[in-house]
């Protein structure tokens, strides 16, 4: 195999971890916001009675 293959195939390794890692971090974030609206929605039903 050429060694500007693996290159490539190394680098599009490299590149799709780091995109994964980013969806993960990112869906961990919309669901902590989520959280956070969730939890304000019920105070403010608690506070209304």
């Amino acid at each position: 195999m050429a060694a500007w293959l693996s290159y490539v195939i190394f680098g599009v390794i490299v590149i799709g971890s780091f995109i994964a890692i980013g969806l993960t971090i990112y869906r961990r974030i919309l669901e902590i916001k989520k959280y956070k609206k969730e939890k304000k929605e019920i105070e403010r039903k608690e506070d209304k009675k």
